[in-house]
């Protein structure tokens, strides 16, 4: 609907056979993710929340 691409932590996150990727390694994919100019990223990792907050310009945050 916005036009611009999305962003699921999740699969940056996690390797095949569900073990997690080495922190730098998610640091540099979520790097490479926000290389545009718009995204819509889903789920919050604290790992790289400093990569993300600062470049958003609106957080929806969900408290069931």
């Amino acid at each position: 609907m916005l036009g611009v691409p999305h962003v699921e932590l999740d699969s940056l996150h996690w390797e095949p056979g569900w073990t997690e990727a080495d922190p730098e390694v998610l640091r540099r994919r979520v790097e490479a993710a926000l290389s545009t100019d718009g995204w819509v990223v889903d789920v919050n990792y604290s790992a790289v929340r400093d990569l993300i907050w600062p470049r958003a310009d609106t957080l929806v945050w969900l408290y069931y």
